[in-house]
């Protein structure tokens, strides 16, 4: 059995879910039935072991999603994330879809490790300080990312709580994406050259929809990354 991180910390279903409040954003993580993936949605109510949340969407269409199918629930907070792990209990159909899931007894895992997968990947943007004392903007491309932020590196100098508008032009997107991002970890690759800064940002603003196409273009790089160090056997052999 895996090792947790020693930042991590078992919570139980009480303190889980007095870390949603109505509207929270949460990310659902459903890994059964038609639909496989990370998808984003608003906490709607809780209730003593179960929530209701908005009917996930992808790039503004519903995805289908089935009846017992296992999902993970992801709180992102300050500090980290809690994860905690559910079913699909039923769909209700009021004044909008509302997805029921009724949540694991056991309560969850409150971790400092990101919550989502990062992979290399090379994003073109654009960006200017929101402070106002920089306001020309700069371009420059991701060298990671994933769906909670990004790296790359820049010559400029950019303290840690920088703020940046940034126009990301991510895959897919029919248009760049307005997000804005906090500099949260500056750090120097003294092997390679020490003038380039390593710059690591979290989004502090994406809109639901963006951040879908976003994690569901890292679900892609990583699948064509397995697929090239793991081909199909072509000897015909079971």
């Amino acid at each position: 059995m895996a090792q947790s991180n020693s930042s991590d910390r078992e919570i139980g279903l009480k303190e889980a879910l007095a870390l949603m409040t109505p509207d929270t954003r949460l990310n659902l993580e459903i890994f059964e039935g038609p639909f496989r993936g990370i998808v984003s949605a608003l906490l709607v109510k809780k209730e003593k072991n179960r929530i209701r949340v908005s009917y996930p969407c992808y790039m503004g269409h519903p995805i289908p999603v089935r009846r017992e199918a296992g999902v993970n629930i992801t709180v992102g907070g300050d500090e980290g994330c809690m994860v905690i792990r559910g079913e699909i209990e039923r769909i209700e159909k009021e004044d909008a879809p509302i997805v029921v899931i009724h949540l694991s007894s056991k309560g969850g895992m409150w971790t400092h490790e990101r919550q989502f997968k990062r992979m290399s990947a090379e994003i073109p943007f654009i960006a200017r300080r929101i402070d106002r004392r920089e306001r020309l903007a700069f371009a420059g491309k991701t060298v990671d990312v994933s769906g909670n932020g990004f790296l790359f590196e820049t010559r400029r100098t950019l303290p840690v709580g920088t703020r940046l508008h940034v126009d990301l032009k991510i895959p897919k997107a029919l248009a760049p994406s307005p997000i804005i991002v906090r500099v949260i970890r500056v750090t120097v690759d003294h092997t390679r050259d020490p003038k380039i800064n390593l710059v690591a940002v979290t989004f502090d603003e994406i809109s639901l929809e963006d951040q879908d196409i976003l994690v569901h273009h890292i679900f892609e790089l990583e699948w064509k990354d397995n697929a090239e160090k793991h081909p199909p056997d072509s000897s015909g052999e079971s």
